[in-house]
């Protein structure tokens, strides 16, 4: 039947406001329901695909998601929406809402689950994570399970949580449908080949499917399709304005940086981050070609394209930054004892990459090498992810970014970020390859009277810049509060005249700044929290959400312990309830990060 005029725009005008991952949904959910006489029941957050299956038990299967930044439900959405047009009954469910002792009832069991911070699970996923290996996990011989982990080569501890979750449902029992997957940043075609793979596992399950994914056709409807971006897929950009946020004389040098989404129909909410696909900075390019002795026009392969080695070096492999996993692979080759012996200590394996990058390691553990095998030996270029500094709302069709310029000295050598520099350098009119990479972990509240309390140091600030404006644009919105922290007030108050018109106009409520090299003893923004502990522990109990975006490593832990020692001092608590407070306002999603 072809759809009326008014339909085919209704439809495409729906369908805009859908990400990717939930149109997959929506093509199970609406397959199912076309196929099905019973009506559709979609427990807890409508995340349950349910067509008329038979009764059979061998034919229900369980999808539980762990997620950190939203990446693990992606994956799982897709994976159900696979296995409903198979014929199956899937529930899709976050680990925090799993009701633990249903695990013994399981037969099929699908894990989706990230690595979070020093390999440890995600928030969401700690009960389960916890559950699964304490005194109180059950025997589960009848359970069939399939494991994959998302994470970043780059950590030391890659897909830790994915392989734990994996070794303990063996050790409970379960039978391993396939060997746990473990995917890179670069996740998509490796996590739909591991929901294709472990259904072939699974009993029952078939070649054909019980009904026919909908699909809507642009010949049938001679319609217009909105087109989905992606890293596989991303638009081009202009770049409008770029602008050095930074006073003469600063150390640092930080860009603000706005790009037009004109005729794209993206969206993104206050929270997203926006991917940028860079190239790698020129000098660093030719100093590993100068490094190697090698010819720039040499011709090698690369993910089935012949292309020169500069092409390659420049726009597809990534050589800025020096990965656990490229140092593993890298040894096998050079067999050096120094390198095996950081392969043995994580810790010392994460200090020793920081800050170095592939000439480093070419240099200084030096092997033979052709053009040919190096390009192999190398991983390829990640997209890098920014938190969007802009309301959609505010600005329709823009998105704008906070940038930090990295570049540093470090053995006798220049290094540069590879995306900072990549923008830094950009020109206005340039076209700048983007995707929105959503963040549903770090929203602002439904209810937009619910009081916000926002901490971040330096390019920390994006998303709260984002949040400010949204907040600006709601009538009768809560209360607000931004802790702000950088090194000099007089060049580093990035965004100082904004801050101030919000404050002006009470569209945001109080800001405290820490310039940490203004006094003799450095104040930082844990500071500021520490010297408001009383009247900031009263927001938290009228019930203020807690967000905090900046360096994983010190900021946002310097943060974390302080929060805790206010809840201490003011609730006159051990130690140990007031973290059990902060984990509770954590697992209440009121304690949201964006840190990196």
């Amino acid at each position: 039947m072809i759809l009326t005029e008014k339909q085919q725009q209704v439809l495409q005008q729906v369908l805009l406001h859908f990400p990717n991952e939930q149109l997959y949904w929506l093509s199970g959910y609406l397959s199912a329901k076309i196929s099905s006489t019973n009506p559709i029941t979609t427990p807890q957050m409508g995340m349950a695909i349910v067509p008329n299956a038979a009764n059979d038990s061998e034919k229900v299967l369980t999808i539980l998601f762990g997620t950190q930044s939203g990446n693990s439900k992606k994956v799982a959405t897709q994976a159900a929406a696979y296995m409903t047009q198979k014929g199956w009954q899937v529930t899709v469910k976050n680990m925090k809402d799993y009701v633990l002792k249903s695990l013994v009832t399981e037969k099929n069991l699908w894990i989706v689950v990230s690595t979070h911070g020093e390999g440890v699970p995600p928030i969401a996923a700690e009960d389960w994570y916890d559950f699964i290996h304490s005194k109180k996990a059950p025997k589960l011989p009848q359970l069939r399970f399939a494991v994959v982990a998302l994470g970043d080569s780059s950590y030391v501890h890659f897909g830790k949580v994915g392989k734990d979750i994996d070794q303990r449902l063996e050790q409970l029992g379960g039978t391993r449908l396939l060997p746990c997957v473990v995917c890179d940043v670069d996740y998509e075609s490796s996590a739909e080949q591991w929901w294709q793979q472990a259904a072939e596992k699974l009993p029952s399950v078939g070649d054909s499917p019980t009904s026919t994914a909908f699909v809507v056709s642009a010949a049938a409807t001679n319609a217009p399709v909105a087109t989905v971006y992606s890293r596989k897929n991303p638009f081009l950009a202009t770049l409008t304005e770029k602008i050095q946020l930074n006073g003469r004389g600063s150390a640092k040098q930080t860009y603000h940086i706005e790009l037009s989404l004109d005729g794209s129909n993206m969206r993104y909410e206050v929270g997203d981050s926006l991917g940028i696909l860079p190239n790698n900075p020129l000098p660093t390019v030719e100093a590993l070609l100068s490094c190697m002795a090698f010819d720039p026009q040499e011709i090698v392969q690369h993910q089935d394209e012949s292309l020169s080695l500069m092409a390659a070096l420049t726009h597809h492999l990534e050589i800025t930054t020096l990965h656990p996993k490229l140092v593993e692979k890298y040894n096998q080759l050079a067999q050096s004892n120094t390198l095996a012996n950081y392969l043995q200590q994580p810790n010392e394996l994460k200090n020793f990459c920081y800050g170095r990058d592939v000439i480093d390691l070419l240099r200084d553990f030096p092997v033979s090498l052709t053009a040919q095998a190096l390009v192999t030996l190398l991983t390829p270029l990640t997209p890098r992810l920014y938190s969007i500094a802009s309301s959609l709302t505010a600005y329709p069709d823009e998105v704008h970014l906070t940038v930090g310029a990295v570049q540093y000295e470090n053995q006798a050598r220049k290094r540069y970020g590879c995306c900072s520099t990549y923008l830094q350098y950009a020109e206005t009119e340039q076209k700048i390859p983007v995707y929105v990479d959503s963040n549903e972990v770090f929203r602002l509240p439904n209810d937009p009277q619910s009081p916000i309390i926002m901490v971040g140091a330096g390019t920390g600030i994006a998303p709260f810049r984002a949040f400010v404006q949204e907040r600006a644009k709601q009538e009768n919105a809560g209360k607000s509060w931004l802790f702000f922290g950088n090194p000099h007030f007089a060049t580093d108050f990035l965004y100082q005249t904004e801050w101030l018109k919000y404050l002006k106009n009470k569209q945001l409520t109080q800001m405290n700044v820490a310039f940490s090299r203004d006094t003799a003893q450095k104040m930082y923004v844990q500071h500021q929290l520490q010297k408001n502990a009383r009247q900031l522990y009263e927001w938290l109990e009228a019930g203020a959400y807690f967000y905090v975006c900046g360096d994983m490593n010190k900021m946002a832990k310097d943060v974390h312990h302080a929060l805790i020692d206010i809840v201490q001092q003011e609730q006159k608590c051990s130690h140990e309830a007031a973290s059990n407070y902060v984990k509770q306002l954590r697992k209440q999603q009121r304690y949201l990060e964006d840190v990196y």
